[in-house]
């Protein structure tokens, strides 16, 4: 059996890379990575420049080939000798596994995590970024409480990979080298930073023969979404739109960007910047954002926040002045992109359906 392919786009812009190297994330991928881990966490999805770290060999299609399910009347050991062998198309190409993984190493804990705690797998390793200061995210904490980690904000550390003694490894995409030496220890997948959720759950669904479970759960997941509208009265149909100033840049998101999608899938009346999934101007343009009812930003960059907000351009927009503006704190901003997964799904809609109503009220953040 196959589990085919992602329509995942690359996220590492070289505008980011060249201003991170202060900062290695997910070992061996550097700043391109950490530039991967700030437009996925954002929500962002770029096309790569010439000069970004080489991603592997993502396939174009999201589609999942019919098997036949396991009558009502079949042993688990059956359904699980049934589910095997499996071969995963994913992000860096193709991992064919023989056998329900027992000992899983991810590498970082961003997605690749957070898809192997949904079903419950049995993680002996995880590489630990504690991405902008955020720690385990709340509905990861339950999963890793008793899981051995190593600091992932370095090189990959082989060796202990190696001695952890896996029969599978989930990581995000790093380089073509890295890939093959992960693969000499262990059956290796990787995801995009760009892969939907929906296949990143159907990939390690299928890696641990739990394929009708990932179908339940994107089902259930859908419907959550769905129901969060009703959660959202206060809200209506009120524009919302998102932009924070990072370093020298101020980024809007698209309609396209993956947190934005699941806005959307809320009920959410999002809408975009001029770029489909993230787009890069200047603080001066600002103004870009003027038009919609609410204005949401990122914390992700505390310094980059304090000018913004400091900022006449950004004061001025309407939405600012109607004390309809907030902060969305890293972990939500996270839930919505980077993050989210059936496993996240409840959290991320808690959190955002209270800041939205808040700030659908008038009851938001004062400038000036």
């Amino acid at each position: 059996m196959t589990i085919g392919g992602d329509d995942s786009r690359n996220l590492f812009p070289t505008e980011l890379t060249g201003r991170l190297n202060r900062r290695r994330f997910i070992g061996g991928m550097g700043a391109a990575a950490f530039a991967a881990a700030f437009l996925a966490a954002c929500g962002g999805d770029e096309e790569p420049e010439p000069t970004s770290t080489p991603t592997g060999t993502a396939t174009t299609d999201a589609t999942t080939e019919a098997t036949s399910s396991p009558t009502a009347s079949a042993s688990p050991e059956a359904t699980e000798q049934a589910a095997y062998p499996v071969t995963i198309e994913h992000a860096a190409g193709s991992t064919t596994i023989e056998a329900r993984p027992q000992r899983i190493v991810t590498l970082g804990d961003f997605q690749d995590l957070d898809y192997v705690l949904n079903f419950g797998g049995p993680v002996v390793l995880y590489g630990f970024t504690n991405a902008w200061d955020s720690g385990n995210m709340p509905w990861q904490a339950e999963g890793v409480a008793d899981v051995e980690s190593w600091d992932a904000t370095g090189e990959i550390d082989l060796e202990q990979i190696a001695a952890a003694q896996p029969d599978l490894i989930v990581g995000m995409i790093s380089g073509e080298e890295v890939y093959e030496q992960l693969s000499d220890i262990a059956p290796t997948i990787l995801i995009d930073w760009g892969t939907t959720w929906r296949d990143g759950i159907r990939w390690i669904g299928a890696a641990l023969g739990e394929s009708e479970q990932a179908e339940a759960d994107i089902a259930e997941t859908e419907g959550k979404l769905a129901a969060a509208t009703s959660q959202l009265e206060a809200l209506g149909d009120q524009s919302v739109m998102v932009g924070f100033q990072y370093g020298e840049t101020f980024y809007i998101w698209g309609e396209e960007a993956t947190a934005a999608l699941v806005l959307s899938e809320m009920g959410v009346n999002f809408v975009g910047g001029p770029e489909p999934s993230l787009t890069p101007a200047s603080l001066e343009q600002a103004n870009l954002m003027e038009g919609a009812d609410i204005v949401l930003s990122v914390d992700s960059d505390p310094a980059g926040l304090t000018t913004q907000e400091a900022s006449p351009i950004f004061q001025s927009l309407s939405a600012v002045q109607a004390g309809k503006y907030d902060v969305l704190p890293v972990r939500v901003s996270r839930a919505l992109g980077d993050g989210f997964s059936p496993l996240s799904v409840d959290w991320a809609i808690e959190q955002s359906v209270e800041i939205l109503d808040r700030v659908a009220a008038g009851n938001g953040k004062q400038l000036g």
